[in-house]
């Protein structure tokens, strides 16, 4: 860990006095946030050290990758550029699996992290999150002109997390699904033939479409609803309302929705902003708004 990591460490009790007396970050939309913030705040510490930290799934295109040569490219890392861009100082990324993003958050050794965890009841509890910064729904893709997503007759490669995920079993008993850990586990099946459809997360679907090629796309309903949030440090909130009025910056500001149309719109047609306040988030998951004004 680096000096300049070992003291922002070291201020987080002094920043966290600091924050609870004065340093909250006003809803007012006409407060720019673009702006020096006092040394013993977690937003000037970052300030001090020149650059923000900030944690982006490795693999999980087009919502964040970090290639081997440190190339960091997706929806997150337009937002977390913003997020540093509004602070004066440079991104550095971080790549690494959900649990590796949230433990180091969790211990301040990042400064932000965008992970791909559903947002349910569980999660919310044990984390820290400023807001969601993606909403994606349960979908299906299958092969152009093959068949329609209600006449699916499998079998059906499945790549869900079960607290959040439709089973397709509940309306289609006879429906053969093959349930697999990860959405590449769907390539090899489709492409042998052993599988006809997937079906997952949208963004995940968009990740699969994009290995498979032009001939498969994504259809039919929305068959569940999932939040993908971004996550801070514990004992910060001063620092997580930043984050999320920040959040709701990039929606204002059409960075969000810039992204959006370049990464997934061309795949899963127009989408709006997801909810970014903590009230909206509730939506999701009522629990988030207690847990946060709680901390705040």
């Amino acid at each position: 860990m680096t000096t300049a990591r070992l003291s922002r460490a070291a201020h987080v009790a002094l920043a966290l006095l600091a924050l609870i007396v004065a340093a909250c970050v006003p809803a007012d939309q006409s407060i720019d946030l673009r702006r020096d913030y006092p040394e013993d705040t977690t937003m000037g510490i970052i300030q001090a050290d020149g650059e923000l930290v900030v944690g982006i799934p490795e693999n999980a295109p087009p919502l964040g990758k970090l290639n081997a040569e440190g190339r960091a490219d997706g929806l997150s890392v337009e937002l977390g550029a913003f997020m540093a861009e509004t602070l004066g100082v440079e991104p550095r990324w971080v790549g690494g699996t959900n649990s590796d993003l949230l433990a180091l958050a969790e211990i301040g050794s990042i400064d932000l992290a965008f992970v791909t965890n559903p947002l349910t009841e569980e999660i919310v509890k044990e984390h820290n999150f400023a807001g969601a910064y993606y909403i994606g729904h349960q979908r299906l893709l299958v092969r152009a002109g093959e068949f329609s997503p209600g006449a699916a007759k499998g079998p059906v490669c499945a790549a869900l997390n079960p607290d959040v995920a439709t089973d397709l079993t509940a309306t289609r008993p006879a429906l053969k699904v093959i349930a697999v850990p990860r959405i590449e586990s769907c390539l090899d099946l489709l492409e042998s033939g052993a599988a006809r459809a997937a079906t997952a997360v949208d963004a995940s679907l968009v990740r699969l479409k994009q290995g498979l090629g032009n001939d498969w796309r994504i259809v039919g309903d929305e068959l569940s609803t999932v939040g993908f949030g971004a996550v801070v440090p514990p004992r910060v909130p001063g620092y997580q309302r930043f984050v999320a009025a920040v959040l709701g910056r990039a929606e204002r500001e059409e960075v969000w929705s810039d992204a959006y149309a370049r990464l997934l719109q061309p795949h899963l047609g127009p989408s709006e902003p997801p909810p970014l306040s903590v009230e909206e988030a509730a939506a999701l998951h009522p629990i988030l708004v207690a847990d946060q004004q709680a901390g705040g």
